[in-house]
């Protein structure tokens, strides 16, 4: 039974090993030093919580990065590097989307789990993320890449539009705000 991101996260919390999490999409393509790079951020300072990349699809525009140069893997790669190496910093969030998180599991504890409520993906990863700042942690976009494919609304056969709407719905009556008009500046 599919129960969603938020579900599926919270049971591998729940038997993962180790002081970091990482929460992939399936349809997310790493570059060779993204979680490295990634990684090296989160343990830079004791109150950053999660960190994420830049990808050619975010849901909103504050992890895109406009390297859509690339046509196959050496040139995703080659990119890649060119950003790494651009001297851009990390750049603190109001929030992380879900497609690629790498996180403290202190941070998960000490804010508890992904909410379930919201269904299969979209939503969970903002709340997720304010709880964190709440909680004062601080969150980073990493200046790395990778690629994020086409998703899963077309492989399970989901209204994206259905979806987006109850998840948007769900987060305005937790926060009484809209998240992708209020976060995206």
């Amino acid at each position: 039974e599919n129960r969603g991101l938020a579900a599926a996260w919270n049971q591998a919390a729940i038997v993962a090993a180790g002081d970091i999490f990482f929460f992939l999409h399936n349809d997310v393509m790493l570059t060779r030093h993204a979680f490295d790079r990634m990684q090296d951020v989160l343990l830079s300072q004791d109150n950053i919580g999660a960190v994420g990349p830049y990808t050619n699809r975010p849901r909103y525009t504050h992890q895109f990065m406009g390297v859509e140069t690339y046509t196959d893997i050496d040139s995703l790669q080659a990119a890649t590097d060119e950003l790494e190496q651009s001297g851009k910093p990390p750049l603190p969030q109001l929030f992380l989307e879900d497609f690629c998180l790498l996180m403290k599991r202190e941070a998960y504890k000490a804010v508890g789990s992904f909410d379930e409520g919201f269904l299969y993906t979209g939503g969970a990863d903002c709340d997720f993320s304010f709880r964190m700042l709440q909680a004062g942690y601080r969150l980073f976009a990493v200046p790395t890449y990778v690629h994020h494919g086409q998703g899963s609304y077309r492989a399970n056969g989901w209204n994206r539009q259905a979806v987006h709407e109850e998840n948007k719905a769900y987060f305005e009556k937790i926060w009484g705000f809209d998240r992708g008009y209020s976060t995206n500046s």
